[in-house]
């Protein structure tokens, strides 16, 4: 009757069989002495109980991408709540091997459940998903689809560049630059289908780009970054010209600085940078010496000396310079500007700045944007205009002022 002398025997360390019943398909039950632990009732865990199952939480890089022996690994710890404490086993994660098991149980600190193992990339991503996992006692594979935060990645040189193969999710860094008058025609057509993973430049270039209308045709939810574009030139007539063709749902650039960029065909939507962007983020991003001409056969060109058209991208600590931009010709215009043709979606465009001249026949041409639905703040503008038609300001021509 002694209610203190119940919650230390029963709050003690090791006052439970927990990993012997639990493995059994059994609740756990006091642990006491030989001669009367068999006189508990064993009870069984009720068919899909989830109140021992153990769930996944998060996970930790025990230590990046290594090589051994020409094999490379990785080592990560996934977190579990596991109450149980019952041991995982059969982990999937998509697109890596479980090489070893390396230990796991409890982490006195957090509380949580920890398995480390050491794994080797199938696919080289930025990030993975867990799969499926098991463990002891448990009536069926667990299955989930939750974010493992390791990253291998592959690195391009002028040796590997034709012979490495290209995956829509990769991860791909440069080891130096990429001259392509050096490299067969096909070299410039790596990126052609849909991309979603990362592109880190790490400082490289890539240079003399002759393309028909984009390095990267595609971009979805894509980190390209730290990368220098010397030399591009745009002479297809695709509807959305850059050296980017077209981003969206989420995707990042970052970093990116280009060079002695030529489009003398612009149909539709052109920019050095990018034709098309929406649902993304452009940061510290620049274009100098672009040389721009929309086509006689164009119809509604959005043309940027940056971008062409940013649609519900905040733009940020981006600039132009050098600019020389033409629309004499074409059917119709939509917006002509230093560094974006039409901002649509109210996005925001922040501490940027262009230089250089528009020569337009259309209306909507500014200096910062041609035409923007959003805000403008802390820019500059250094463009010569020269229009034959109304509508223009140095700055924008604001299609819905606030």
């Amino acid at each position: 009757s002694d209610a203190g002398w119940y919650a230390s025997r029963l709050g003690g360390k090791d006052a439970w069989l927990v990993d012997s019943q639990i493995s059994q398909g059994y609740m756990p039950k006091v642990n006491m002495p030989d001669c009367i632990v068999n006189k508990q009732y064993n009870v069984q865990i009720p068919s899909g109980s989830t109140v021992f199952r153990p769930s996944y939480l998060s996970s930790n890089v025990l230590r990046e991408q290594y090589e051994e022996n020409g094999t490379v690994f990785g080592r990560v710890q996934l977190i579990f709540t596991n109450r149980g404490r019952v041991d995982l086993k059969d982990i999937e994660i998509d697109g890596l091997t479980i090489v070893s098991y390396d230990g796991q149980g409890i982490d006195e600190e957090s509380g949580n459940w920890v398995v480390n193992l050491t794994v080797s990339p199938q696919l080289y991503q930025s990030s993975y998903l867990l799969k499926s996992y098991n463990y002891e006692g448990a009536a069926a594979v667990t299955t989930c689809s939750e974010p493992v935060e390791i990253s291998f990645r592959t690195g391009l040189s002028m040796e590997n560049w034709m012979s490495t193969p290209i995956y829509d999710s990769g991860y791909y860094y440069l080891l130096e630059d990429i001259d392509f008058d050096k490299l067969p025609s096909e070299a410039r057509e790596k990126f052609l289908n849909e991309f979603s993973g990362t592109f880190d430049g790490d400082g490289h270039s890539l240079k003399n780009l002759s393309l028909a209308g984009a390095f990267f045709p595609s971009l979805k939810g894509a980190d390209i970054e730290n990368v220098r574009v010397e030399g591009l030139t745009l002479t297809g007539r695709e509807d959305k010209q850059g050296f980017i063709g077209m981003a969206s749902g989420g995707t990042t650039l970052n970093y990116i600085f280009l060079k002695n960029g030529t489009m003398p065909e612009i149909q539709h939507y052109g920019g050095a940078l990018a034709g098309y962007i929406t649902n993304s983020t452009v940061t510290n991003c620049g274009a100098v010496k672009v040389k721009q001409t929309a086509s006689a056969e164009g119809s509604s060109i959005t043309q940027g000396g940056l971008i062409g058209e940013a649609n519900a991208t905040p733009v940020k600590n981006s600039f132009v310079r050098e600019l020389d931009s033409t629309n004499r010709k074409s059917g119709t215009q939509r917006g002509i500007g230093g560094l974006i043709g039409y901002a649509s979606g109210l996005p925001t465009i922040t501490s940027c700045y262009a230089e250089g001249s528009i020569a337009t026949s259309y209306v909507n041409a500014g200096g910062i944007a041609g035409c923007t639905e959003g805000i403008i703040s802390g820019c500059r503008s250094a463009v010569d205009i020269v229009s034959s038609a109304a509508n223009t300001l140095c700055i924008r021509k604001q299609s819905n002022p606030r």
